[in-house]
């Protein structure tokens, strides 16, 4: 494990003073708390990092631009290659070129993808590449020049219909390709009449195969038509050749003209979104407000904004919709208008972890038995650790959830698992120069960091929210154990999440929310994006990387950090529900031949997944891990769920009673369906997984094998998550066994006070609240009783003459405190007298000294010194003496201890 390099200044032995001059040449680190990360990739890094990290240095940008970059955006790509590619803003897709760039208006299917069918070529110059020239939240401006004097802008917006260009120096040219399949265009005014030609005009409508288009131009432009026996060319004369401009409208009725005409001349010179989390209310609300200025310079500032199913879908706004509106391979388009747009989404929190188990009387019933065994089996088989940043960053994250599993379950092996997951924690949060793996390091010049060893392209910005979500989830599991862990290395975990996440626009060492798009409501895994687009796989890890997010927030009190996981959250795993599995099945197009969405492209949906074909295993599976409460979203709806799961079963053709190996899906897959499956129906998983222990099957020895059991059974006593209750503690959700007829409320306090947490239903009527001890998860039925006592005291110190005060506290099952009944009756058993009302009087030095606290049959004691008050005595730095290779670092440690010999917190030693 890696540690970090501190001075001492206080008197070392002499024999060390070789070391720390040795060391003041090693590499320095960039420190972060007690984490640290490498100021930039080191030269012998694998060669493919360095070319990556290399050309980032040279991507498109137009000159002055200075912003960080979202690389993993829709658009992207016109920046690292010549043209780009297809930019699909839906409804609207261009595709630039050396000539101009290719007009779409994708409206049909092919099974499940957009057609990229019926090009009009938008012509006149002759661009050497594309630049992205401006962006802002869901919108891209782009450069393509061919000379200073002959250049051309174009802005869209993911939602709105229109494709803006302002060029100068050339006519600009709209060329249709004609044949016997593709009929020459009809032209039409604003009145919907034919147009003649020459016409001169603001605004032209055409159709061209079914499709309807609208196009704003200066006043008193001119319109001529040359036709070929391949062409129909319409060339635009513009008096202003210094500032000229073309809007193209994607009408979805010729009738519609009038409305694109009224809105075609706003220009959308910024999109923004602001959102919030009001935990009181369970709410995350959205703005989205687009700046604007009209070309003409009229009046009208207004737009046509559209916005996808997830939007508009189990959500409440104040806006009304038109008639507008577009088919997506996604779902529909809904269109409004105006300049800001406002939804309200219910948000009902999330849990990181599970309870304990119970025993619910059932045959296969909770077993701490087994589950010991289980967790022991996990320690002996899995105590090594991956070096990259998928597979290693898993494995860290099943150490810390089996550490967790360990302390709720008081497993007497919590403290090896509690230390091997901070070690391997720590060691991926601190960097060592010339070490080979467990480190992340600044990617150059450019404004991003990079987790080594990378793996699936990580170096590309690829994946980064599924890779280093697994650590952010990590982290936060380890602050709900210990947080004091926690704030030594928050600094250096906020940096890892701010490298996929950063909400932040204010701080430019990251582009803001680089792989998630907000508009989509998913978040884009490529890092380059693509020629065809973007594209994103596994939903549930980008929701996991949400959730890390999200729970961060909470425990290290950053109420920005947590809107942003709440708003992450909420979006990623509604449109993981509409566009990955179609749970209403209204989105999909009928052409679309899949059980369930592999990968979601930018213009389509594909039935296969990068890693393994049309395999229903695969893109079930991609979309279900990892296991954990946070997903949970999936049994909102358990009709489409129960569906979805019944879809697979029979499409791998097992009996799922008797999984066997899932059709060669192997342990670790088959734990991953089951955890899915133990949403939806714990009992049955229950019943399987005994089975399975009695036979001592290899899938419940896989590293995830206990805690799905856990989980199962944790949910088979608590019953389905009730999506109409909310608590005001963020991390928590709430439980109904209708077996039982008995509600669970599970809230985590990450305060270090203990706190009230409230309850509500159905939009805000009382239900009910319970106490929550600083730092605990607790799952009560709000039936707090008296179960034990407790003492407190302002130290265990009191010198002779002095006295202390100690105050008797009832505490509930959970730990909480509760009003004692009757009066607390104290003793002391020496060294001095204590009064009725608790105060020590001390009188003869003693030690040690116990005082007894009574109450009814609940008895606590408490031991105190009668001596003078501890000072410190001693400062022992560990190790005294260490050989330490050149280039390399390593963390002291030093302790203080009191005249008595027992350590003392000291907060402000000097190194």
């Amino acid at each position: 494990m890696k540690k970090l390099y501190c001075k001492i200044s206080f008197i070392i032995p002499a024999a060390m003073i070789f070391l720390f001059a040795f060391m003041s040449w090693a590499q320095t680190p960039v420190i972060k708390g007690k984490g640290s990360y490498a100021s930039t990739i080191p030269s012998d890094e694998d060669a493919a990092v360095i070319t990556a990290m290399n050309s980032f240095s040279s991507l498109q940008l137009a000159d002055g631009i200075t912003k960080p970059m979202p690389t993993n955006d829709w658009w992207t790509a016109i920046t690292n290659t010549q043209y780009g590619g297809q930019l699909w803003a839906n409804p609207s897709m261009i595709v630039p070129k050396n000539f101009g760039f290719i007009l779409y208006y994708p409206k049909n299917f092919d099974q499940g993808d957009m057609k990229v069918e019926n090009p009009i070529n938008i012509k006149g110059w002759a661009p050497a590449k594309t630049k992205a020239k401006d962006w802002s939240d869901w919108m891209v401006t782009v450069n393509m020049e061919e000379t200073t004097a002959k250049t051309m802008d174009i802005t869209m917006a993911h939602g709105i219909p229109y494709v803006y260009t302002q060029f100068k120096g050339f006519n600009m040219q709209i060329e249709f390709p004609i044949s016997a399949t593709f009929p020459a265009p009809t032209f039409f005014k604003l009145d919907g009449t034919a147009a003649a030609f020459p016409y001169t005009s603001d605004v032209l409508g055409f159709t061209y195969m079914n499709a309807s288009y609208s196009v704003c131009v200066p006043v008193n432009s001119q319109f001529t038509v040359v036709t070929t026996a391949t062409t129909t060319t319409v060339t635009i004369t513009q008096t202003n050749l210094g500032q000229q401009y073309a809007v193209f409208g994607l009408l979805p009725q010729t009738s519609d003209i009038a409305t694109f005409y009224k809105y075609g001349y706003s220009l959308p010179t910024a999109t923004t979104l602001t959102y919030n989390y009001t935990p009181a209310q369970a709410k995350v609300t959205s703005k989205w407000a687009i700046t604007t200025t009209n070309l003409k310079g009229g009046t009208e500032l207004g737009i046509i904004q559209g916005f996808a199913p997830h939007h508009y879908k189990y959500s409440t706004y104040a806006f009304p919709f038109t008639a507008l509106e577009y088919r997506q391979h996604f779902g529909k388009i809904k269109c409004a208008t105006g300049n800001v747009f406002d939804f309200s989404y219910d948000f009902n929190g999330c849990l990181a972890q599970m309870p304990v188990p119970v025993t619910t009387g059932v045959p296969y019933d909770y077993s701490t038995v087994k589950m010991k065994k289980l967790i022991d089996d996990y320690i002996t088989t899995y105590n090594t650790f991956g070096g990259d940043t998928y597979a290693g960053a898993k494995d860290v994250l099943n150490c810390v959830k089996h550490a967790y599993m360990a302390k709720l379950t008081n497993h007497p092996s919590y403290a090896v698992l509690l230390e091997r997951s901070k070690k391997i924690l720590s060691d991926w949060m601190t960097y060592t120069p010339g070490e080979q793996q467990h480190y992340f390091a600044k990617f150059g010049n450019w404004p991003s960091m990079l987790g080594l060893n990378s793996s699936y392209f990580s170096y590309n910005h690829t994946d980064n929210h599924f890779h280093y979500g697994y650590f952010t989830y990590s982290m936060a599991l380890m602050g709900m154990m210990d947080t004091a862990y926690l704030q030594d290395y928050k600094e250096m975990i906020v940096l890892v999440a701010k490298q996929y996440a950063n909400w932040d626009k204010t701080d430019t060492n990251f582009p803001w929310f680089r792989t998630f798009d907000p508009w989509t409501g998913h978040s884009w895994a490529g890092g380059r994006s693509s020629g065809t687009g973007n594209n994103q796989e596994s939903t549930s890890e980008a929701t996991q990387s949400w959730a890390g997010v999200f729970f961060l927030g909470n425990l290290l009190n950053d109420p920005n950090m947590q809107a942003a996981g709440a708003f992450g959250y909420m979006s990623e795993s509604r449109a993981t529900l509409e566009y990955w599995f179609d749970w209403d099945q209204s989105n999909w197009d009928a052409s679309y031949p899949g059980l369930s969405v592999g990968i979601l492209y930018s213009g389509g949906l594909a039935n296969n997944t990068h890693f393994s074909g049309t395999d229903p295993k695969a893109m079930y599976g991609i979309n279900w891990l990892h296991p954990g409460p946070y997903l949970s979203y999936f049994t909102k709806n358990k009709t489409a769920s129960n569906r979805d799961w019944n879809k697979f079963i029979t499409a791998i053709a097992v009996n799922p009673d008797n999984p066997g190996d899932f059709g060669g899906s192997g342990t670790g897959w088959q734990n991953v369906f089951y955890s899915y499956k133990a949403m939806l129906d714990p009992s049955y998983v229950c019943r399987v997984y005994d089975s399975l222990y009695a036979a001592n099957a290899p899938m419940l020895q896989d590293e995830l094998g206990g805690y799905i059991y856990y989980n199962a059974h944790s949910g088979l006593a608590m019953g389905d998550v009730q999506w109409n209750y909310y608590m005001t503690m963020p991390i928590s959700q709430t439980y109904y066994n209708a077996t039982t007829k008995q509600y669970t409320y599970v809230a985590y306090n990450s305060s270090s006070q203990e706190q009230i947490c409230t309850i509500y239903k159905d939009g805000g009527t009382l239900v009910g609240s319970f106490k929550v001890p600083a730092y605990t998860l607790i799952a009560t039925h709000l039936d707090a009783v008296l179960t034990s006592i407790g003492i407190t005291a302002g130290g265990n110190t009191v010198p002779v003459g002095s006295t202390l005060q100690l105050l008797a506290v009832g505490l509930d099952q959970y730990g909480a405190t509760m009003n004692l009944s009757g009066p607390v009756t104290w003793s002391a058993s020496g060294g001095g007298t204590i009064n009725s009302a608790g105060l020590f009087t001390a009188t003869t030095k003693v030690y040690p000294v116990t005082i007894t606290a009574k109450n009814g049959t609940l008895t606590a004691t408490y031991q105190i010194r009668v001596d003078e008050l501890a000072r410190l005595s001693k400062i022992v730095v560990s190790p005294d003496l260490i050989k330490i290779p050149q280039s390399s670092s390593y963390a002291f440690t030093a302790t203080g201890y009191d005249q008595y010999g027992a350590d003392m917190k000291i907060d402000n030693f000097v190194w």
